[in-house]
């Protein structure tokens, strides 16, 4: 029971968050880094990871109130670049938290497998087959590679995420 006005957000602020903390646009590498491990960490794992198994990483924040069951996640693939996933369930007359979980669980497997079998993107320069497997990643809505040096003199912009370097 606070006297300040109640707290909101949508699943879009919520992804919006995720994106900013993997994409290390809000705090340094390091401290972007030390955040995901902690979601990694995460001992709630009954909504989003509920039924995901194998090396799918799943770095979550689960959030309860009265109405709403909801989790966010970081969603790690070994073969492509990683999704953020936020799932919220309402129901104005009371949540049935179990039954929300298992619902959430679902949807996740379903997400989650669907991107899980999509392929990643290759790499041509005028033509030619540079590279396959190219990890394509969206910050600022401009699309980025994993570091390849047969386009580093044509790249503008260069960013270091987890380590690694990206080019536009």
């Amino acid at each position: 029971n606070s006297p300040l006005p109640a707290n909101y957000t949508t699943v879009s602020d919520l992804n919006k968050m995720l994106v900013l903390l993997e994409n290390r646009l809000v705090v340094n590498d390091s401290l972007s880094g030390q955040g995901i491990t902690y979601l990694v960490q995460t001992c709630d794992k009954n909504r989003i990871a509920r039924n995901i198994t194998g090396d799918i990483v799943i770095a979550n924040k689960t959030g309860t109130v009265s109405t709403l069951s909801g989790d966010m996640a970081l969603v790690y693939f070994p073969h492509r670049e990683p999704i953020a996933l936020t799932i919220v369930l309402k129901n104005n007359t009371g949540i049935n938290y179990n039954k929300a979980d298992q619902e959430i669980g679902k949807l996740a497997q379903t997400i989650i497998e669907h991107y899980n079998c999509q392929p990643n993107y290759s790499l041509y320069i005028n033509g030619e087959l540079i590279a396959d497997n190219i990890r394509l990643r969206f910050i600022n809505s401009r699309p980025y590679i994993e570091y390849h040096h047969a386009i580093d003199r044509q790249s503008t912009e260069k960013i270091s995420i987890g380590g690694k370097q990206f080019i536009s």
